[in-house]
């Protein structure tokens, strides 16, 4: 083989190596800039959340007059009803389905999972706080749904 060619191929072969390298790592690094993008979106939806609770508690009247330790008290601005309150919470309209009101619960409730915070840390605690809240709403906006539907209400039969 010739010196040249040789050379050639070698450089070639280490070229596309280094080229794989650089690719793996732009990939890398994406991969991180994502996480970190999907993060600060779940931290900002959790703010928004943590300031919409806030400003629920800003009247005097409670929504359940026994908070037992480490519930959250909803409070019950004058002039709205629980529902009202509620379907703010989860974010629904007054004209929502059963289906709505579970999907607004569930993706909720998803988001709001102190376990995909760091454990003990200020986000958790708000995040378990912002649940808590989530699942009052959804019992509050389900009291009137029979237990059959609830169970079966989106079992679909072909």
């Amino acid at each position: 083989m010739n010196p040249a060619r040789r050379l050639y191929d070698l450089s070639r072969a280490y070229v596309g190596q280094e080229w794989d390298r650089i690719n793996s790592y732009l990939a890398t690094a994406e991969n991180k800039i994502s996480e970190r993008n999907h993060e600060e979106r779940a931290r900002e939806e959790l703010r928004e959340s943590w300031v919409l609770g806030s400003t629920l508690n800003t009247t005097a009247q409670p929504a359940s007059s026994t908070a037992s330790q480490g519930q959250t008290q909803i409070f019950i601005p004058q002039g709205q009803s629980r529902e009202q309150v509620a379907r703010t919470i989860l974010g629904v309209e007054e004209t929502a389905t059963f289906q709505d009101i579970r999907k607004s619960y569930e993706k909720k409730l998803r988001r709001s999972q102190p376990t995909r915070f760091a454990e003990g840390s200020q986000e958790s605690l708000q995040a378990a706080e912002i649940a808590q809240k989530v699942e009052w709403a959804y019992g509050v906006l389900t009291d009137s749904v029979s237990r059959t539907e609830k169970r079966f209400g989106t079992l679909e039969i072909d």
